[in-house]
């Protein structure tokens, strides 16, 4: 049994089908919760920047002689983003062919596993990397690994390790982009789930959060709280009873049907719990589907073959007023 073009395609197909098999099977959480966008459908590009604006379409009284009253795209901060680059596979060396030169099952078996748990382990990924924006979006001094849109030689970001404000993705003290001095708050640190601290938070976003850029009303909702397994049973008591848990007075949970509950064990904090409206705020971009390559490599007579598959990706927080996260530490 050796190494050929024949051999080479045979393994390769096997090693993509399996792959892909398990990759679409595979369930994530984070395609519920950000906008998912495939850049390979806008040209292919693996870095840009954006702005995201809250309430700038409407409109002001003029005249009747008036002259047009113009959108200023100005009037907003600016996000930076950029794909990272993410590769796993395995190898077939002569010696594990000459073990199965007797049984091609065995190597076919053995290739197709791999495949298939690194499609497994890929798609997963993408799921680990996306919660990677909450459970490091409280660090103060703020984390390069994963808020940062610069593509070195190409594009620099103005704020790497926070996001676009300059700030953490939770803080309190997101400013204006017309007046800095003019500042709201996303984030508690120590504020354990429950039904009052819940809508407390709820009122934050819906209310004293929601402002745009000239601090004029908006509307902001929320639908969804994340947080870790460790909270299950707490949070789906509070939110999926019939009644106010606590409550002496018997009252009905007017938050049942309105607020999802959303277990997602990538989030690291066992207390942690960030509530905000699913697929605002959060962008998730990527270039396709992973792409494979295999190449055999010959050395005196012996030989490796190679496969693997590469993986382009990114997240990246385009509006903060969407989410708030309580009961997590600032590191």
């Amino acid at each position: 049994m050796e190494f050929s073009s024949t051999f080479a395609q045979t393994m390769t197909k096997l090693a993509n089908k399996s792959f892909f098999e398990s990759f679409d099977a595979t369930d994530t959480v984070f395609q519920d919760l950000f906008e998912v966008k495939d850049v390979s459908k806008m040209g292919g590009l693996s870095f840009g920047q954006g702005t995201e604006l809250l309430g700038e379409g409407e409109p002001d009284q003029i005249g009747y002689a008036g002259d047009h009253h113009m959108f200023n795209i100005s009037e907003g901060f600016t996000y930076f983003w950029a794909l990272k680059l993410f590769q796993r596979g395995f190898e077939v060396n002569q010696d594990m062919l000459d073990n199965w030169k007797h049984n091609p099952m065995v190597g076919e078996d053995y290739v197709k596993t791999r495949a298939k748990l690194i499609g497994e382990a890929m798609k997963q990924f993408r799921d680990k990397y996306a919660a990677q924006i909450f459970n490091r979006g409280s660090i103060a001094a703020g984390d390069i690994n994963y808020f940062n849109g610069t593509k070195p030689g190409l594009q620099v970001d103005t704020n790497p390790g926070k996001i676009y404000d300059g700030q953490a993705f939770f803080d309190d003290a997101h400013p204006l982009f017309l007046d800095a001095n003019t500042t709201f708050d996303n984030y508690t640190t120590s504020l354990a789930f429950s039904p009052a601290n819940l809508q407390n938070v709820l009122t934050a976003i819906r209310v004293t959060n929601a402002k745009d850029e000239h601090n004029r009303p908006i509307k902001n909702d929320a639908n969804v709280v994340v947080y870790n397994p460790a909270l299950d049973w707490t949070v789906r008591t509070v939110l999926e009873s019939e009644k106010i848990t606590g409550s002496a007075n018997n009252d009905k949970n007017l938050l049942k049907g309105v607020i999802r509950p959303v277990s997602w064990h990538y989030i690291t904090d066992a207390t942690a719990w960030y509530t905000g409206e699913a697929k605002k705020g959060l962008l998730f971009l990527h270039k396709g589907d992973p792409a494979s390559s295999s190449t055999v490599d010959k050395m005196r007579g012996r030989g490796i073959f190679k496969w693997s598959m590469t993986d382009e990706f990114t997240a990246v927080v385009t509006q903060w007023r969407h989410w708030y996260a309580a009961d997590v530490a600032e590191s």
